[in-house]
């Protein structure tokens, strides 16, 4: 059609006459001329097959030039709405109707859905596919659905086309279909609703041109659990006898229940039975007058009729009449709340019997009070009725009685249960004491008489108290538990209910791995007379694991067709897949189905060949000799044997049997042996590299003698799955290193996967912080995880970068390995997670250390089993020989520590005493690095140690590198090895530190000198001075120069160090008392300071200090921590050149600075100081000449 404007249509209709005329003002009409795309016309009526959304997609269809302006679009729009959708547009307000997306808002919130977000999702959900309904009509109802949704919300399902395709897999009808959906589903994740969709179509057609045998279809159905209809047109021969077999017993079905029908009385009928026409009223039951047979008591006689009142005979066969027609209930079934089930009724006692079952009632005490309740292990609560509540415990507790909101009875029909609330009381069950219960209280039933309350069971007992039941008489008498007293000899019922107990704490008994079904798609063809390997899958992951095969029915011919036997078998697993050998003993083929089960997998313990002793035996009563085999296993003591000499020796008897008692509880948390490992899922560990270039190194070689020890090391960490075989790109080689018993460590060398790793700023806490939270505490618990790093996963994408490479293959760890660099600070996150809320209150956490402290033994009970019962939780072994019960005093990283407080560790000191001399730089490192760990127990250790720091930094001073390979050699004087010895005994005779105290004051002393700085930190106790912590160090080269360091302004360095730097922790927020040997610094509020030391005022005013004067003969801890035995000789050679020789007299001859004094050379050498002048090669040079000068001006003394 010819498409013209809006203007060349208006001057086209106008007359010729006013051409001339002025122009009038623009139409704002815009007319519409019909393009190709059609849109129909809506008016608002909407039927079953069309929605206001199709109409909307037809328009936006047309309206989707780009060439149309706005009103083009509106127009076009209008033009295709009529009737009330017409209207309803133009009555609007003209800022609604502006724009083509305003109008059809307004169209959808007319005649939209109507139903809200949350139903239209429920109908989403709900849909499933109806029967006939193809695949691709089932995706277009959940599209539709879906695009309702998105309307209502379109920010309301994230990840629509996930759950669009997740809904398809779900609902499909036919479950081989389902499960072949999800397998596609799992191997491409990121795949849609039309890629699932095509895979279904395909999977369908393949599958329609299979053919399987009907023996083998039925047999399918029957495994499935139902009976279908053939889909193929011919039904054979078969399949038609059972359905005319079926539609028979149909109609028979059909025709008893007519009768019972007719027996029943009919409610119009008149309640006064109408009288025969002669008057009389006979019954055709008992044969007596006044009643009819609708109305008789009595039982059916045997005989096959009755006379009736005129003489006839009008019997009724027996083998017509149902049994179902004796009038027969007993009370027993009104009580347990049958509605409307009435003796006058005619029910069946057969069919009371098949429907309604006898439920054991138990008693049981309840703070003393007998309650008789019903023994429901399908309950998850334990409930007793208002009424009864109200008899026996409102006025024992009347508070007692608890709301709780937040829970929600439901019955097994889904209908609300309403409760009145709750309450805790000890209950006695079976002779177990259990504290502390929870009863709901549930309201009255209604419409009940108040006769027929008092024969209802008042309480109903649940699985939160049969459970704990349960698990008490476990783990004090084990599996033998259904053998002791209180069992044997309990009601009815108990036994069932411990039974299923077990049931559901162990389903499938110990090593259960999962079941083993045929993977296959179609079913599996055994012919007749042979044995066929069928390749069989299980849902869990395992491998070199050695596995029992266990067949369904544990005979091999349980649930399986006719003729096919298995049988039990030690299968090789490999991942899910392993091969399970079916045997076909008929003369037929047999058709296994598709994914049907075959058994069961556990895991099975391999009893090592080498551990059994064969013995022979004669017997001499004949000829014939016996041979007696006895398998003499060397197992390891178990653990019940290893808790049982637990030392408790500080515990009175009664207190050791409790300690006992709680260990045996938890003694699945202890390590069997070395690979007996836990693994947690709190956390993972994860390697994130600075760059995906793979970490490749070569293997080191190894001696052939120590093949073996590697070979089993590799083998054990195999069998408990802490490595795995590996095709990484990584590899990092090993290193073997010697125990301390001799035997080898196998290590991995990843220094340069760690060089590549970012780090992780995880922090570790500070040891002294850790040991100032034991303050008063008198029993200590040590727990030291077995192989703790071991029993953290490692994130499976991170796996292949722990790669090592061996002399017999390529491995990487699935837990975390030893020495990566990140390892410290996941395994210390991991027990931050789990302890957290308990560090520094009961326990200390170090890595896998674990101090566990309290004031009594009851407190360190408590304390002990929350961190044994969280360490279970979190599947975390303890290895036992390494752990400490109840002590007083323990040993903890590094120290000892007990009551009176922390002192050095007598073990870690004693290789101090056969310390060699240092004969290399980097063992005096060693060595200083080791003392300066002790510090804080030695007074004065800077001074101590200062002309070993001294010979530390003259060495590195010379050298280009921060580590330089130099010998000591002649630089190991006298004063370094007094300094040494001086440390190795103040190590060795360290004094027992005191517990900071924060409820009570502190006492700081300090003093300064300028050799250094000392203080002393402290606390009375018992009358007593007792010191906290020592602190010293020297002075720095700015601190050492006398005229911008007053002896005053030294002191005020020494109080700002000791109080905001180091003692900052101990000090902020308690009240100290300084004490110091200069009194100016007393006066600090009323001096005049200048502008550093109106900074350091300022940093101690957060502080709640007291000052006080002390003299120094009675200050005298500090003021020996602050002198120091020697001027560093690398300050002195600072300042000025010195010679060798008064170097070496320096060294040798003492101190040289003295306060108020200062003398550059030392005073023994004033005679020879002329010959050392002259030797000097400055002096000497400038010598004669300045004695020239003297002599010239007259100073005759000085030649003398």
């Amino acid at each position: 059609m010819q498409q013209c404007s809006a203007s060349s249509r208006d001057s086209l209709n106008q007359p010729v006459s006013s051409i001339n005329a002025p122009l009038p003002v623009p139409f704002t009409r815009v007319m519409y001329v019909p393009r190709e795309r059609k849109c129909r016309r809506f008016c608002g009526d909407l039927d079953s097959t069309s929605s206001i959304e199709d109409w909307i997609e037809e328009a936006e269809a047309c309206i989707g030039d780009d060439s149309w302006t706005v009103r083009e679009r509106v127009a076009f729009l209008l033009d295709h709405l009529g009737g009330e959708a017409r209207m309803e547009i133009k009555l609007r307000a003209a800022a609604e109707r502006q724009t083509p997306e305003l109008i059809f808002k307004v169209l959808r919130s007319m005649y939209g859905a109507k139903q809200t977000f949350v139903q239209l999702q429920k109908g989403f959900y709900d849909r499933k596919q109806r029967e006939g309904e193809s695949l691709i009509e089932f995706s277009h109802a959940l599209i539709s659905l879906m695009d309702s949704i998105l309307v209502s919300s379109p920010h309301g399902v994230p990840n629509a086309d996930q759950v669009l395709r997740d809904q398809f897999v779900e609902q499909v009808k036919d479950v081989a279909l389902k499960r072949e959906l999800k397998r596609f589903v799992r191997q491409t994740p990121h795949c849609t609703l039309i890629d699932v969709r095509s895979e279904a179509i395909r999977w369908n057609e393949e599958g329609k041109g299979e053919a399987i045998p009907p023996a083998a279809q039925l047999w399918c159905n029957a495994a499935q659990g139902r009976v279908t209809e053939s889909p193929r047109p011919n039904d054979s021969t078969e399949l038609r006898e059972i359905k005319e077999l079926l539609k028979h017993q149909q109609a028979q079905i059909d025709e008893i229940t007519k009768r019972l029908d007719d027996l029943k009385p009919s409610s119009n009928e008149p309640s006064v039975p109408l009288t025969r026409p002669n008057g009389s009223r006979r019954c055709l039951r008992c044969n007596k007058l006044g009643h009819i047979a609708r109305y008789c008591r009595q039982q059916w006689p045997v005989d096959s009729g009755s006379r009736s009142a005129g003489g006839t005979t009008r019997g009724t066969p027996v083998e017509e009449i149902d049994e179902c027609a004796s009038p027969v209930v007993t009370s027993q079934e009104t009580e347990i709340g049958i509605e409307g089930l009435k003796t006058s009724r005619l029910v069946c006692p057969t069919v009371v019997q098949r429907l309604i079952g006898k439920c054991p009632t138990v008693t049981i005490q309840m703070g003393g009070v007998p309650v008789l309740c019903l023994l429901d292990t399908g309950s998850m609560v334990t409930t007793i009725t208002e009424t009864f509540f109200d008899q026996c415990f409102r006025q024992l507790a009347p508070d007692a009685l608890k709301k709780c909101g937040w829970l929600q009875l439901r019955a097994a029909n889904g209908l609300n249960i309403p409760y009145v609330g709750y309450f805790e009381i000890d209950v006695n069950v079976l002779g177990q004491i259990l504290p502390k219960q929870g009863v709901l209280v549930v309201k009255d039933p209604e419409n009940i008489d108040m006769s027929k309350k008092k024969e209802l069971v008042p309480g109903l007992l649940g699985m939160n108290i049969i459970g704990q039941c349960y698990n008490n008489l476990f783990e004090e008498h084990g599996s033998a538990l259904f053998s002791v007293l209180q069992v044997r000899r309990a009601e009815t019922g108990w036994k069932d209910a411990l039974l299923q107990c077990q049931r559901t704490s162990d389903p499938f008994g110990p090593g259960y791995i999962g079941q083993v079904r045929v993977q296959a798609k179609h079913p599996v063809q055994i012919p007749a007379g042979t044995m066929r390997l069928v390749t069989a899958y299980c849902p869990k992951t395992f491998s070199n694991v050695a596995t029992l095969f266990e067949p369904l029915g544990g005979d091999g011919s349980g649930g399986f067709p006719a003729g096919i036997l298995i049988s039990p078998a030690l299968l090789q697993s490999s991942q899910t897949t392993i091969c399970v050998p079916v045997v076909n003993v008929s003369t037929e083929t047999v058709y296994l189905p598709a994914r049907a089960k075959l058994g069961s997998l556990i895991k099975v313990e391999m009893v090592n060949q080498s551990d059994q002793e064969i013995s022979f035996k004669e017997n001499l009563q004949g000829s014939v000799s016996e041979i007696v085999i006895q398998c003499q296993m060397s197992a390891s003591v178990s653990n019940h044997s290893e808790l049982e000499r637990v030392e408790l020796s500080g515990l009175s008897e009664a207190e050791r049997e409790v300690v006992k008692h709680l260990l045996h509880k938890y003694q699945d948390v202890f390590a069997k042996d070395d690979g007996d490992l836990g693994c947690t899922t709190l956390i993972e560990h994860h390697i994130p590299l600075l760059d995906n270039v793979p970490v490749r190194q070569r293997h080191r070689r190894i001696p052939p003698s120590q093949w073996e020890a590697v070979k089993a090391h590799i083998k054990q960490l195999l069998e408990s799955q802490v490595i795995r075989e590996s095709c990484s790109p990584y590899s990092s080689p090993i290193v073997l290193v010697k125990k301390k018993d001799g035997s080898l460590r196998m290590c991995v060398d990843y220094r340069q996967l760690n060089a590549r790793t970012r780090k992780d700023a995880y922090p570790l806490p500070r040891i002294e912080e850790s040991l100032d939270a034991l303050t008063g505490a008198r029993w200590f618990s040590t727990l030291d995880l077995a192989s703790g790093y071991n029993q953290v996963p490692v994130a499976e994408a991170d796996r292949s970068k722990t790669a090592f490479c061996t002399p017999f293959g390529l491995f990487e760890f699935l837990r975390m390995p030893f020495g990566l660099c990140n390892g410290p600070s996941t395994f210390q996150r991991l027990m931050d997670r789990i302890f957290g809320d308990q560090s520094f209150q009961s326990l200390l956490l170090y890595l896998d250390d674990v101090i566990i402290f309290s004031t009594t033994v009851e407190q360190h009970l408590q304390r002990l089993e929350l961190v044994l019962s969280r360490l279970r939780q979190q599947n975390l072994k303890v290895k036992l020989s390494k752990c400490c019960f109840f002590c007083p005093k323990v040993r903890y990283l590094g120290h000892v520590v007990s009551a009176a407080g922390v002192s050095t560790d007598p073990e870690k000191i004693a290789a101090v005493v056969n310390w060699k001399q240092p004969q290399t730089l980097q063992e005096l490192r060693s060595f200083l690095g080791f003392a300066s760990y002790y510090r804080r127990f030695v007074k004065g250790f800077s001074r101590i140690a200062e002309p070993l720091n001294a010979l530390v930094a003259e060495v590195i001073r010379g050298q280009k590198t921060k580590r330089p390979k130099v010998n000591l050699g002649d630089r190991w004087v006298k004063a370094c090895e007094d300094a040494f010895q001086t440390l190795k005994v103040a190590l060795t005779s360290a004094p027992v530190l005191a517990y900071a105290d924060f409820s009570k004051s502190f006492i700081l002393e300090i003093d300064a000198s300028f050799q250094g700085l000392g203080a002393v930190l402290s606390q009375e106790y018992k009358g007593k001075c007792r010191p906290v912590a020592y602190a010293s160090r020297g002075l720095r080269p700015a601190e050492r120069n006398m005229r911008n360091y007053s002896s005053m302004k030294l002191e005020f360095v020494a109080l700002k160090w000791a109080v905001a730097e180091k003692f900052r922790e101990y000090l902020l927020g308690n009240k100290c008392t300084v004490y110091t040997d200069n009194n100016p610094l007393s006066h600090l509020q009323t001096a005049k300071l200048g502008a550093l030391e109106q900074r350091w005022v300022n940093q101690l005013a957060e502080f709640d200090l007291d000052i006080k004067y002390r003299p120094g003969r009675n200050n005298g801890n500090a003021d020996s921590l602050s002198r120091q035995s020697s001027t560093p000789l690398v300050e002195l050679a600072s300042i000025a050149v010195v010679p060798e020789q008064i170097r070496q007299s320096v060294t040798d001859q003492g101190q040289v600075c003295r306060v108020n004094k200062v003398s550059v050379f030392p005073r023994p050498l004033k005679e020879n100081l002329g010959v050392l002048q002259e030797a000097d090669p400055v002096i000497g040079r400038f010598l004669p000449a300045f004695m020239m000068t003297m002599a010239i001006r007259g100073w005759s003394e000085l030649q003398g």
